[in-house]
């Protein structure tokens, strides 16, 4: 976990990732993402959890600068979606961690979207979103400012009606398409 980002690590929005991956106290009480009286530093976490064995996870929160790409990958992701996350990976260039499973993806950086998107394998969250943090290390870079490209991935991600985004269910353009679009756009 040192391998996480200090500009994380120096926020109180960490907590214990129960057996069930749902946010906990240090103590063993539920620690809802709406209820910032309940997180903890990350030092109480980390301590907490090594000595239960359990995982930490970090608090986003709308009032905070980050946002994370959640890439999910299971042992039949097809080799298209893989290909997709290392393109998404990639245009990212930030700090990027292996998901507990050791499978998935987690892409730190800088930017706020508002409601969470999801797309297939592809979630990226803001706000009100709890994120397990393992530290393992995909990509050792800083948390960069990605706004203007993860606006553009998300906008690609929902549908559009009247000329708005809006955050119901995915628009039905090709996965690729929507990346081209999103770098063509930074």
């Amino acid at each position: 976990w040192a391998k996480i980002p200090a500009e994380l690590r120096d926020l109180k929005q960490w907590c214990v990732a129960g057996a069930d991956k749902s946010p906990i106290t240090p103590s063993g009480r539920r620690a809802p993402v709406t209820d910032e009286s309940t997180w903890s530093t990350f030092e109480a976490a980390a301590n907490s959890a090594a000595a239960k064995g359990h995982a930490i996870g970090f608090v986003i929160t709308a009032t905070d600068p980050f946002a994370c790409v959640d890439l999910d990958v299971k042992p039949n992701t097809p080799a298209e979606d893989l290909a997709r996350h290392a393109a998404i990976v990639s245009a990212l260039e930030s700090y990027t961690e292996r998901s507990l499973s050791g499978r998935g993806i987690h892409v730190w950086v800088k930017a706020a979207i508002g409601e969470g998107a999801r797309r297939d394998s592809v979630e990226v969250y803001s706000q009100a979103r709890f994120m397990i943090c393992t530290g393992d290390v995909e990509r050792d870079l800083p948390i960069a400012d990605r706004q203007d490209l993860l606006t553009n991935m998300v906008d690609q991600m929902r549908p559009i009606i009247d000329n708005k985004p809006t955050p119901e269910g995915p628009e039905s353009v090709a996965d690729d398409v929507i990346i081209s679009r999103a770098m063509a756009a930074t």
